[in-house]
């Protein structure tokens, strides 16, 4: 039986996180003429957008789907530092007081910036360095 892959649509591809600790995520968003930054992990990436996790403050308001954030990639151990004009595309419970949220940036990143963020060891090809010790023999 042949299969109809004429629906099919292409997705970017998102690399997975290297070291979570290598890299120091700053959410910020602005409410009412003021700055709510936050520190959320980030879960994968892709030159068009971040898919993040944190824990929500009892008092904080859901993100809206459009709401405009700036996502903060900072490496203190490779002086890396990017600030990413975002927006807020979903959010969705992952568990008791735990959120996900997927930001589009505002511009794609250049392969040049995402080449820094594999050779800072913020991001890798998602195979462990054993099988890749393997494969290059």
């Amino acid at each position: 039986m042949a299969t109809d892959n004429s629906s099919y649509v292409g997705r970017k591809p998102r690399h997975q996180v290297g070291d979570p600790s290598a890299v120091t995520v700053r959410l910020t968003r602005s409410v009412a003429d003021q700055a709510d930054t936050m520190t959320v992990e980030l879960l994968d990436f892709a030159r068009s957008g971040a898919r993040l996790r944190f824990t929500e403050p009892a008092d904080a308001r859901p993100f809206a789907p459009g709401e405009r954030v700036t996502v903060r990639l900072v490496s203190e151990n490779s002086k890396f530092d990017l600030e990413l004009p975002a927006a807020v595309r979903w959010q969705s419970a992952e568990g008791p007081g735990l959120w996900l949220l997927g930001c589009e940036f505002k511009e794609q990143i250049s392969l040049e910036v995402l080449g820094e963020l594999f050779l800072n060891e913020i991001l890798n090809d998602g195979r462990s360095l054993a099988s890749r010790a393997v494969s290059s023999r």
